[in-house]
């Protein structure tokens, strides 16, 4: 149903990583294309400002690929913009990285409405060895603003460590209205469904403010 819809996101979501003073990579989270200038966006609460910063794309989606990548193959990133407050850091290729990526896939002006189905992109459990994007399917189920006065949807899925950073992409468009950031956790509801995702339109300002115009 949604075979044409996931080419574009998936191609453009990423493998967030830090490199270690051990010259060890270690997994951060997911991430993806916003601008075809190479600009990546993330969650800030994924990465530290003096972490160095390393990327990789998705691979082929129609090819039967490795679960475990070659670490080789990374690229590096920096931190150009970051945002505590609105959870949400910009990142610049240092170099380009090919892929599919084109603008018209991101809509900032538009808010989705409840009961929305939509497709999450991500590397869950990336640090347990599983390297290949994952896209899987939810819906909103409300729109809240949290306890820093930021809005955010809420989901119906079940997001995994891995997931945070990865874009959310309305069904019905194929257009990215959010960023996904995390999911409800307490102890006792280890496997519940209730996420959130970062509406798009948060990251305007973090764009202008590194002078990029959408």
């Amino acid at each position: 149903m949604y075979r044409h819809i996931v080419r574009k996101p998936y191609q453009c979501t990423f493998m967030v990583f830090k490199k270690t003073p051990q010259d060890k990579i270690t997994f951060l989270g997911s991430g993806f294309f916003c601008h075809s200038s190479g600009y990546i966006l993330t969650c800030a609460h994924l990465i530290g400002l003096q972490d160095d910063i390393r990327v990789c794309s998705s691979r082929n989606i129609d090819s039967f690929n490795h679960q475990e990548l070659d670490f080789h193959q990374v690229a590096k990133a920096k931190i150009v913009q970051y945002s505590p407050m609105d959870d949400l850091a910009l990142l610049k290729l240092e170099k380009g990285v090919s892929t599919d990526f084109s603008n018209d896939i991101m809509d900032f002006d538009v808010e989705s409405h409840i009961g929305a189905t939509v497709l999450y992109f991500g590397y869950p459990f990336a640090q347990e060895g599983l390297h290949t994007a994952h896209v899987s399917q939810g819906l909103i189920s409300s729109k809240i603003i949290n306890n820093r006065g930021k809005k955010q949807y809420q989901l119906d899925a079940m997001l995994h460590e891995g997931n945070s950073g990865g874009p959310l992409v309305e069904a019905v468009t194929g257009k990215v209205i959010g960023i996904v950031c995390g999911r409800f956790s307490m102890c006792s509801l280890q496997n519940n469904m209730i996420s959130y995702a970062i509406p798009i339109s948060s990251a305007y300002e973090l764009l202008k403010k590194e002078g990029i115009y959408v």
